[in-house]
């Protein structure tokens, strides 16, 4: 009898572990991008990134939170939006970013500023005629801030679930090892991984084996995570060994005639005036951007170490000059 209910009992339970497994695999997922521009004003080109893509949701950057030397933590950069701007039943997910000096002077009132974002929120999707369902946070906390971020996110989350609405924040690679927050979901940020900074860095966006270090160190996240990969690029400039700036750089870098490649992806000015490239001909400019062949490299590592496909693969972000550096079909690919 015994061994009768034994079998019965494992039975049972494979069957039950496989139905968690056919929901994980067959659930919807959902394209989506995040718009961190200043002012929203999409081109035909963006307009039609979203609709040719399915893309359902876009996460908008609503404003920045920055500490004032007279008020403290203030809200800064505010971006005006309204509902037409994007196609017809397109999502709207309001994003925050807080800076580490705003989050740590935040310590002590984490309530009243998790009233502050709610409202500052609310009103502008009143004014804009924007329902939201979600609220995001973006801050790079660090152990230090990590109480006052998880203690503003709790007190957000009470606000959110009061008004059956969710809360998510970033995730970096370097926080896979810390405690999670308490919010709904998070979303993984695989981007900006290198070290900017170094002049023997050779892509600061997107390596792959340096996500997969730190993927392989990593405990099994509490929450559930969707994911965000790089469809961006940029000029990191030195003087020297020495880091100067970053710098906007929209076109292939081989096809501005005032830029001379020395070697890799290292470039100089032939002339000492670019209308191209932001520099002095005295310096020198890292070309990078995510490759198709690291973003899919890095797709499979994240989506080994997850267990399942993300909910929200999201792409940063949408931009026309930068999505035109890859092809229709990468992007479906990525998006997969």
């Amino acid at each position: 009898m015994n061994r009768f209910i034994f079998v019965i009992i494992t039975f049972l339970i494979a069957i039950s572990f496989s139905s968690c497994n056919h929901k994980e695999s067959t659930e919807t997922s959902t394209n989506a991008v995040y718009f961190w521009k200043s002012w929203v004003n999409l081109s035909d080109a963006e307009q039609n990134f979203l609709t040719e893509n399915n893309v359902d949701k876009v996460y908008l950057r609503f404003f920045d939170i920055r500490n004032d030397f007279r008020f403290g933590p203030v809200p800064d950069a505010e971006v005006g939006t309204y509902q037409s701007d994007f196609p017809n039943g397109t999502e709207i997910v309001p994003c925050v970013f807080i800076t580490l000096e705003a989050i740590e002077d935040m310590s002590g009132r984490e309530k009243e500023f998790a009233m502050k974002i709610f409202d500052r929120i609310d009103a502008k999707c009143k004014n804009g005629n924007l329902s939201f369902n979600e609220i995001q946070l973006d801050c790079d906390w660090t152990e230090s801030t990590r109480n006052t971020f998880f203690t503003l996110c709790r007190e957000l989350k009470a606000l959110t679930s009061a008004q059956d609405k969710k809360l998510s924040a970033t995730i970096r690679l370097h926080q896979l090892s810390q405690p999670s927050p308490d919010v709904d979901k998070g979303v993984l940020m695989v981007y900006n991984v290198g070290e900017l900074k170094n002049s023997k860095e050779t892509n600061s966006i997107l390596r792959s084996d340096i996500v997969k270090k730190y993927l392989d160190g990593a405990p099994k996240y509490k929450i559930q995570l969707d994911v965000a990969y790089p469809v961006f690029s940029w000029g990191v400039v030195f003087n020297g060994t020495e880091f100067n700036r970053l710098t906007k750089i929209d076109a292939n870098p081989d096809s501005i005639p005032e830029l001379t490649r020395l070697h890799d992806n290292i470039f100089a000015l032939q002339s000492n005036i670019s209308d191209a490239v932001n520099m002095d001909y005295r310096q020198t400019v890292r070309y990078e951007m995510a490759s198709f062949e690291e973003l899919m490299k890095t797709k499979q590592l994240v989506e080994d170490y997850l267990g399942y496909s993300p909910q929200n693969t999201i792409l940063y972000h949408l931009d026309e000059n930068q999505l035109s550096k890859y092809t229709p079909a990468q992007i479906k690919k990525i998006y997969e």
